[in-house]
C-alpha cells in the first residue's frame, strides 16, 4: 500500500479531500523499477498514468535509433503519461525509461 504521505506530496493529489486520498493509498500499488527499465514506448496504446514517488524517469523520442533523445527528466512528485487517460485513442508521444532506481505508480482509467 502507499503512504497517505507520500500521494499527498504529488501537486497533482495535494487537493484531494483526506477520505480520497485514504482511498487512494488503499488502492494503488507501488513499483520498484531498476535503472534502464522501460515504462512504456512510443506508438504504443496508453492506460496508465505514471506517478514518481521516488527516484528518476526520463522522457525519451525514438528510443533504441540514433535518432534517441532525452526530452526531459521527471522526479519525485511529478506525474507524467496523463494524456492517455484523456484522449480515447492516445498513442504514447514518448518512452518513458528509469534513470535512476524508481518507485512508481501506475493510475490506469479504471482507477
Amino acid at each position: 500500500m502507499v503512504r497517505r504521505a507520500q500521494l499527498r506530496d504529488v501537486p497533482l493529489f495535494a487537493t484531494l479531500p483526506p477520505v480520497e486520498i485514504d482511498v487512494l493509498a488503499a488502492t494503488v500499488q507501488s513499483s520498484v523499477h531498476p535503472p534502464g527499465a522501460i515504462l512504456c514506448r512510443e506508438g504504443e496504446p496508453g492506460n496508465e498514468l505514471y506517478v514518481v514517488l521516488a527516484g528518476d524517469v526520463e522522457i525519451v523520442k525514438a528510443l533504441g535509433t540514433s535518432q534517441e533523445r532525452v526530452l526531459g527528466v521527471c522526479g519525485a512528485g511529478e506525474f507524467l503519461g496523463e494524456m492517455s487517460l484523456i484522449s480515447p485513442q492516445a498513442q504514447r508521444s514518448a518512452s518513458i525509461r528509469v534513470r535512476n532506481k524508481a518507485e512508481i505508480v501506475e493510475l490506469t482509467k479504471a482507477d
